[in-house]
């Protein structure tokens, strides 16, 4: 049964004795309860593995550059350095990590929103852009082909930056891993059968227009999260 709600309904709880409580001792279970139950049971469900987040300091006083040597729009893949250090005043590019997506009861797949603080440098005509990437399986890095969103800040004042992507099937690739079963007091704990899971990668990268250390030229990029929301 699909998720036809799409939130959480409050039922009196079980054991309460009250006429509210779909669930009372020898009360019939009528196919509104079961729904409802089920519609939650789906919610959840659908909830709860879009809402991890992965976060990262950022890069302050960056000042790296587009390879391309483009800076007329908002950055592509060619325009990101990825080779620069994880550290330091060129950082500017980094994995976002590889995830599980969830499937809903309604094969709705979640958004996937990028968030950060940004400003650049105090220099007339200063610019940083932004690029955020999707592409399918794991640790699969971004082409000319991959889905992307991006932006250019052209503002000194620290402000709010959401990039979005929706995500669809073609971002998705399978994986089919074994679990296992948990625990044991001694040996190897046995594998369960294998699971088939829907996996992406995202990405994620910042240039500066001056490509230089002047202090009126750095850009910032703090507090960046990822996350997966319905």
């Amino acid at each position: 049964m699909s998720d036809t709600v799409g939130q959480l309904v409050t039922l009196v709880a079980a054991g309460t004795s009250s006429g509210s409580n779909l669930l009372q001792a020898k009360r019939a279970l009528s196919s509104v309860t079961g729904h409802l139950a089920i519609s939650n049971a789906n919610h959840m469900g659908d909830e709860y593995p879009a809402r991890r987040t992965w976060a990262h300091v950022g890069f302050p006083a960056f000042y790296a550059g587009a390879p391309s040597g483009i800076y007329t729009r908002p950055p592509r893949v060619a325009d990101i350095d990825w080779a620069a250090p994880l550290t330091g005043r060129t950082a500017n590019a980094i994995s976002a990590g590889s995830w599980v997506v969830p499937f809903g009861a309604t094969s709705t797949l979640p958004r996937a929103m990028l968030r950060c603080r940004v400003r650049c440098g105090t220099k007339t005509d200063s610019k940083v852009g932004l690029y955020f990437a999707v592409t399918p399986g794991v640790g699969v890095f971004p082409s000319d082909t991959s889905r992307f969103a991006a932006t250019q800040i052209t503002s000194d004042t620290l402000g709010d930056v959401e990039l979005e992507l929706a995500l669809s099937q073609e971002d998705l690739a399978p994986l089919v891993t074994t679990p296992s079963t948990g625990s044991v007091t001694n040996g190897v704990p046995p594998l369960a059968s294998p699971v088939r899971l829907m996996v992406c990668s995202f990405w994620f990268g910042a240039n500066n227009v001056w490509n230089d250390s002047d202090p009126t030229e750095v850009g910032d990029v703090f507090g960046v999260t990822v996350g997966l929301e319905p």
